[in-house]
């Protein structure tokens, strides 16, 4: 059986197209328990926002879908990850590009307040104690923010009329495909 699924594919793109807009800006707004940052946000270098994208699978009513992928370290923030191996150069470049508050006692300061030979030796102690706190706490902490979004904006999904709109321009083929004989008569809906 053969439907059209021209209404519901526009639909859902549409509804793909907005949803990776509000995920983009969940990675920009200031994330629950990252107010130690100088950069609150997943958002570092923009790689992982930019990533993100939607890819569409299956033509017909039971196999249509789209799935909107990004960067692998994208489901490590979602979901926490278990580290093989923390290399203290990537954390390094990570302080830089974020950026990340030093903290202690009374004094906060960025790398950016700090001369270039202070900013690598501070970098660098940094890089060490957040990588013997991954592995001691076992991994990256989860942040769920795919899950947040994705059910606060899945209310606004309603696909039943784009299907329906779909099977009535299609159920004269429907119809002649389950062996009826329209025989040129046209169906209409009231």
């Amino acid at each position: 059986m053969s439907i059209k699924l021209k209404n519901t594919k526009q639909y859902m793109t549409k509804y793909s197209l907005k949803l990776m807009d509000l995920l983009r800006r969940e990675m920009d707004a200031p994330q629950p328990g990252r107010g130690e940052y100088a950069n609150p946000a997943i958002t570092s270098t923009g790689a992982g926002k930019q990533s993100i994208q939607p890819v569409f699978r299956g033509n017909d009513l039971t196999k249509i879908g789209i799935d909107i992928v990004g960067n692998a370290y994208l489901k490590n923030i979602e979901e926490g990850s278990l580290p093989e191996k923390v290399e203290v150069q990537d954390l390094i470049e990570w302080i830089k590009n974020k950026p990340v508050n030093y903290r202690r006692a009374n004094v906060t300061l960025t790398l950016s307040q700090l001369s270039a030979a202070s900013q690598r030796r501070l970098a660098i102690n940094m890089a060490n104690n957040i990588r013997k706190r991954i592995l001691e706490q076992g991994g990256v902490r989860k942040n769920a923010f795919i899950t947040r979004t994705v059910q606060s904006h899945l209310k606004n999904l309603k696909v039943i009329a784009p299907v329906v709109e779909d099977v009535k321009e299609s159920v004269e083929d429907i119809l002649r495909e389950a062996g009826f004989d329209l025989k040129d008569k046209k169906i209409k809906f009231v």
